[in-house]
């Protein structure tokens, strides 16, 4: 039983340490501040947290293997340096008036013997002995302006802001210590509190609410919860409490009942019944059960997280179809502005670009895709090329690389093909496609009208060609074997109208002939 006496000592100064940096940020709590966010940085766990996002199927691909851990160790060097100069805790401080100058006060209290100075010189450069910023050395989020303030070193993001900070004159009436013990020593934590004025904004313009949270007003936030708080442990622990103050025991419980039927209701959403096991969301809302202890609502996520096999089928179906949503607006976007490109030229020279340009003898130079540079905005890059060599010439091979955005496909799947100049957006050739023969096409060759005839597709990313190679897509007899990836059931096209859409795989292949050929002798629905 030795080791209970070690135990107590070790927890007794976690609290002790704790106490005296929440008693450290009280000066900055000032009256306007309405929120505040804090990170434990001993706690972090880089490949801790990497190892847990692979577990729910996220992580990165073998091929990136070395670079993620690489990365998380350089992460984790940088935020053990904050350790050694004496910088636990890292708080975010929110303010309305943060919103002018782009972000929220920083604070990061100095233990006693720490070297505040190293510390500045960390933030604001990568370097303890260097006090100028230096951006490429820093993350992005930092803030500009820091500076050693009394036992902490305080950051803003304008000097406005800094100078606020430094002349901070807590308020009377603020004491967070009931909501500090009541988030404990998790990981990270926020804590919302408000101010006169954010009630009022909350209790004057708060929305009704549909069933089951039609109960939930701008009253009941605004004058009958003191505070809320979200307590989570970093992976790859992790544990993850939602915990609300309120005013009376039923006001809590009135809380926890809203809790309760919102549960309920996932039960009989068809949407999110179609997107998760009707089992998981049982167990998951048996997992999820609101608890009241006097007037204090605690939501415990912790039974969930540490299910990952489980938390896995429940997020990755929304996460997949957010990311797919996600790169299909971007490919979408970026179809337009090729197919807008492509008619700019059209206008310009009375043909669509031509699939490629011959030298005398007849051998293929450039893709379409070099020539609407100009008609992009890419003149100075369309400059570059020597427009009579070849694609593969040793001064044109060398502009592979540079490879426009445009013509790279978002889906990160196809990163590594991207980075070697490859591109998956082509246009359709050879017999019954508007690219026939090694002339252009014009609008009087589509019989058919622009709106249904096909210009641009995506194609599977192994027959994605060099972007300034004149390759594109043949049609065999089987027209969707290059367009199908086993990921989705769809691919992107635009027509000689310019319009963008999302072809179903499931579209009879004769439809796919008709909208392919600019003189097919028909019309048909476009799917």
């Amino acid at each position: 039983m030795k080791f209970l006496p070690a135990l107590m000592l070790l927890f007794t100064s976690q609290l002790t340490w704790a106490q005296d940096h929440w008693d450290s940020i009280q000066p900055y709590i000032t009256d306007e501040v309405v929120a505040v966010a804090y990170l434990d940085l001993s706690q972090i766990d880089t490949l801790g947290t990497l190892e847990w996002i692979d577990g729910l199927g996220f992580g990165p691909t073998e091929g990136q293997r070395k670079r993620a851990t690489d990365l998380m160790l350089k992460v984790q060097q940088r935020f053990d340096e904050t350790w050694d100069y004496g910088a636990r805790f890292v708080y975010l401080l929110f303010r309305a008036s943060d919103l002018q100058h782009g972000g929220p006060a920083w604070v990061l209290p100095i233990k006693e013997g720490g070297d505040s100075r190293g510390m500045l010189g960390l933030l604001l450069s990568g370097r303890p002995d260097r006090f100028e910023i230096e951006r490429d050395m820093r993350p992005p989020f930092f803030p500009d302006y820091c500076a050693v303030h009394k036992s902490a070193v305080v950051g803003g993001y304008t000097p406005e802001q800094l100078k606020q900070i430094k002349a901070s004159q807590p308020a009377a009436d603020r004491d967070l210590t009931e909501a500090w013990n009541a988030l404990g020593l998790a990981d990270c934590g926020l804590i919302v509190f408000g101010d006169e004025d954010s009630r009022r904004v909350v209790r004057e313009m708060f929305p009704a609410l549909p069933p089951p949270f039609a109960k939930i007003s701008g009253e009941l936030i605004a004058d009958r919860l003191a505070w809320g708080g979200i307590a989570a442990d970093l992976p790859p622990r992790t544990t993850l409490n939602l915990i609300v103050q309120a005013d009376e025991p039923a006001t809590a419980q009135s809380l926890q009942q809203i809790v309760r039927d919102a549960m309920e209701l996932l039960k009989i959403v068809p949407l999110v019944q179609n997107s998760l096991d009707l089992d998981d969301l049982v167990t998951m809302t048996s997992l999820i059960d609101p608890e009241v202890f006097e007037s204090q609502l605690t939501i415990s996520f912790d039974n969930l997280l540490f299910d990952l096999d489980r938390l896995a089928r429940l997020v990755t179906p929304s996460i997949k179809s957010i990311r797919q949503e996600t790169q299909r607006n971007g490919r979408t976007a970026k179809f337009k502005q090729i197919a807008l490109g492509m008619l700019n030229y059209e206008s310009a020279r009375g043909t669509y670009p031509p699939r490629a340009t011959y030298s005398e003898d007849g051998k293929p130079l450039l893709s379409w895709r070099v020539h609407i540079l100009p008609y992009l905005g890419l003149m100075d890059l369309y400059k570059k090329f020597r427009l009579d060599e070849p694609w593969d010439s040793e001064h044109n091979k060398q502009l592979i690389p540079l490879i426009p955005d445009v013509y790279v496909d978002p889906d990160p799947a196809l990163a590594r093909r991207n980075s070697q100049g490859n591109t998956s957006f082509v246009v359709p050739t050879g017999p019954d496609t508007l690219y026939s023969g090694v002339e252009a096409p014009t609008l009087k060759d589509l019989k058919d009208g622009t709106s249904n005839t096909i210009l641009l597709v995506e194609v599977r990313p192994i027959a994605a060609p060099v972007w300034t190679r004149p390759k594109d897509w043949t049609p065999t007899k089987i027209p969707y074997e290059m367009l199908r990836r086993d990921d989705r059931d769809w691919f992107t096209t635009a027509y000689c109208d310019g319009s963008v859409g999302v072809y179903p795989l499931s579209t009879p292949v004769g439809t796919l002939r008709e909208l392919l050929s600019p003189a097919g002798g028909g019309v048909v629905n476009r799917p």
